[in-house]
């Protein structure tokens, strides 16, 4: 029996390393059942939105109108991700999310009305609800990881298998959407994500959660204290660690905001691959972020966390102003790939980060404010995209929001390069009057 190889033990080792995040899954069944159920959900709402968009743009023609679409869409975001932190902390977590499943999927079915361009406008109301209910579950569901990774020591690899849930449905759900395009179908994306919504609902059911013990005391210092707590924690400081992670995250969103409608200008008239284009190449993207959180756990082992945040912010700028330069056929769907991975890498460390910098009993609220931030950023990307490719054209537009996010990452690396910055929970709650 011949000995392995320097080479074939190197890459044994390295298989280890990127695939160790899922050996978690073996031993842990509320991790394995929450995984589960949101891998699904994130497969058909990808699909979805990538469905929807390129539906609307081809029934009106309009990228203003897709993009205001995509603003309606991220809207909810910004107003209720607030509230949704504060029920995440009162309330039981597990029911918030169920009962934000059921009700997207009733959205869901409600969207297989929109055949034509008369009933475009249907989508308006359906999407921004259908957000608002997902405001109710993405800071139950942050703030549910650390208590289902079982250790601080799991915590990242429980928050890089939740960030690759994001990159396989990237994969799967955009390509899928641009086939059902391909033949005339894309009303079957959402029917599909109804369908994923009661899938992920019934693995909830199944989750155990630590019951919460509501606390009273906070409640009556009402509903706007524990609101604005959350904002409150995060800017609280001076170098606030917290602070700067929130405002380069929202810095780089800017220009995810703007990625649907900029995706689908970019492939039909500028690289000329068709509006099928645009999904594949999300589709790319969702290909860069798994290969990413396969390495994203071993890669946080040899950097500081924080350094290594910061070194993949510069490397997503630059791969955002080489798509907007990129020339036709392959090199577009080559930097998605890039930006992809870079991507996740800043998501999971940015959620690691916050899971360990904020109080725990504010982690609802924190991820509400945080999430709400960064929402806000991505509103601003899609309201200014279409004025923006109507003037200077969707390459320069790709190009300017690069250089947005490298000015904000500039200002804040003191910020990132220092402790973070105690913030007293009380003052947080109680000195509301005081500028941020």
């Amino acid at each position: 029996m011949s000995a392995q190889t320097p080479t074939d033990t190197g890459i044994m080792n390295w298989l280890s390393r990127a695939f160790g995040s899922y050996a978690l899954l073996r031993g842990n069944r509320n991790l394995a059942l929450l995984f589960s159920g949101q891998i699904v959900s994130a497969l058909g709402d990808w699909a979805y939105i990538t469905a929807l968009v390129i539906l609307v743009y081809q029934l009106t023609g309009s990228a203003t109108l897709a993009a205001a679409l995509t603003f309606v869409r991220l809207l909810p975001y910004a107003i209720f991700l607030p509230v949704g932190g504060v029920l995440a902390d009162r309330f039981d977590r597990k029911r918030l999310m169920i009962v934000a499943d059921l009700g997207r999927a009733a959205c869901m079915l409600g969207l297989l009305a929109v055949h034509s361009a008369g009933t475009v406008w249907i989508a308006f109301p359906l999407v921004f609800i259908a957000t608002c209910l997902f405001s109710l579950f993405r800071p139950a569901l942050g703030a549910s990881i650390p208590d289902v990774a079982g250790s601080e020591e799991n915590l990242i690899h429980a928050n890089t298998l939740m960030g690759q849930i994001d990159g396989f449905a990237l994969v799967v759900g955009p390509s899928l959407a641009g086939l059902l395009l391909l033949v005339g179908h894309a009303q079957f994306a959402l029917l599909a994500n109804a369908e994923t919504y009661i899938v992920s609902s019934a693995t909830l059911i199944l989750l155990q959660l630590p019951r919460r013990v509501r606390d009273h005391d906070v409640e009556e210092k009402g509903w706007l204290a524990e609101t604005l707590s959350g904002f409150r924690t995060i800017f609280g400081g001076r170098q606030n660690r917290l602070g700067a992670i929130t405002l380069t995250s929202a810095g780089l969103c800017a220009f995810n905001g703007a990625f649907w409608t900029l995706s689908i200008v970019l492939a039909m008239e500028t690289w000329h691959i068709g509006s099928q284009g645009a999904g594949f190449l999300t589709g790319a993207f969702g290909v860069g972020a798994v290969t990413g959180g396969l390495l994203v756990a071993s890669l946080t082992r040899r950097f500081e966390i924080s350094r290594g945040y910061t070194l993949a912010m510069f490397g997503s700028i630059g791969i955002i102003t080489l798509l907007g330069l990129s020339p036709s056929g392959p090199a577009p769907f080559v930097i998605a790939v890039f930006f992809g991975a870079f991507d996740m890498f800043n998501q999971v460390t940015s959620d690691t980060m916050i899971q360990t910098l904020a109080p725990q009993e504010m982690l609802g609220r924190v991820f509400g404010a945080f999430s709400s931030v960064i929402t806000l950023a991505m509103l601003a990307g899609a309201l200014i995209t279409g004025p923006l490719i109507a003037t200077v054209g969707p390459r320069a537009t790709t190009v300017a929001f690069a250089a947005i996010a490298l000015v904000i990452l500039v200002s804040q690396l003191t910020a990132l390069s220092t402790h973070a910055v105690d913030v007293d929970p009380e003052r947080s709650l109680l000195q509301l009057s005081e500028p941020l």
